[in-house]
């Protein structure tokens, strides 16, 4: 979860009023999507349509409405099968210190919890954009501090955030741990409220370059079926199963973080959190949704 955020003042007069133009539930969506607990500074997240309504007090149809108006408007990017959100103006305005002396990429600490984060993220072309715009995240060679990295430009003109996620994923780096759904238990969770594109990305393809395309597809075919409109989906309390499968992958993932945190000694020394290196919510006490069963354990064996 997030410990602070900045907003700069001249935001009223730029993003903030785009989005109020648009409506008063807009520029809430908005902000809340600038500054959830669940996002991160460089504006590049998971964060589930099912959350931004609970959060922001509107339906999931009417959220999802909106993160597509403020897509086209270009405030956002969304990666609906994904469930990653770029939110452009955010990084600039977080690693906004350009005064302070030089350090070695490898010795700042929020450059390496940043590269950490992008690499737990679900693939999604959004990853490769923010990397065009903020080589300094995805160059390991790179000796320029994330403090005083400019903006490079990346192609954000378009509003419209199309591209396969198949072709910018391989170039992503690989997860260094398993990926939360090896054992099946998010995508089933997924495809339970209705997020049938997910299917797509564990499919035995033989020619990705459609991929995207035909997640579109099935979704054309399935979101009305399910009582759903695109970009939609239930959220929790709408299933049982469903809320119980979110509760064990909390639980995995709440699991898989601390292991990687214990074996890249990221713990204090007192074997606590650091929250300048573990500052994702998967550090966070998982929550149980379920109402019939309590949170699984999870126990080391020898």
């Amino acid at each position: 979860m997030r410990k602070d955020h900045f907003t700069p003042p001249h935001k009223w007069t730029r993003e903030f009023r785009q989005a109020l133009r648009l409506s008063d539930a807009h520029l809430k969506v908005y902000a809340y999507l600038e500054s959830a607990p669940e996002s991160h500074p460089t504006g590049l997240y998971f964060i589930t349509l099912a959350a931004v309504a609970e959060m922001t007090g509107e339906d999931r149809e009417t959220a999802a409405r909106i993160v597509d108006d403020l897509e086209r408007i270009g405030l956002v990017f969304w990666d609906a099968m994904a469930s990653v959100i770029w939110v452009p103006c955010v990084c600039g305005e977080q690693y906004r210190w350009t005064h302070r002396p030089q350090r070695k990429t490898q010795e700042d600490y929020r450059l390496v919890e940043a590269r950490r984060h992008l690499d737990s993220l679900p693939p999604s072309h959004l990853v490769a954009l923010f990397n065009q715009a903020w080589p300094i995240f995805a160059s390991e060679g790179a000796t320029q501090a994330p403090t005083q990295a400019p903006y490079q430009g990346a192609n954000t003109n378009t509003t419209s955030c199309t591209a396969s996620p198949s072709s910018s994923s391989e170039s992503s780096p690989p997860a260094k741990f398993p990926p939360i759904d090896a054992n099946g238990f998010d995508l089933l969770l997924r495809i339970i409220i209705g997020q049938s594109a997910e299917i797509v990305l564990h499919l035995p393809l033989t020619d990705k370059a459609n991929q995207w395309e035909l997640g579109r597809a099935i979704e054309a075919m399935t979101k009305p079926a399910c009582n759903l409109q695109m970009n939609s989906s239930y959220g929790v309390g709408f299933s049982e199963r469903a809320d119980l499968l979110i509760d064990l992958v909390e639980v995995i993932r709440h699991k898989l973080a601390w292991d990687r945190a214990r074996a890249e000694n990221l713990l204090t020394p007192s074997g606590g959190r650091d929250y300048a290196t573990m500052s994702g919510v998967c550090y966070e006490q998982p929550m149980q949704w379920a109402r019939h069963q309590p949170l699984a354990k999870i126990e080391a064996v020898e």
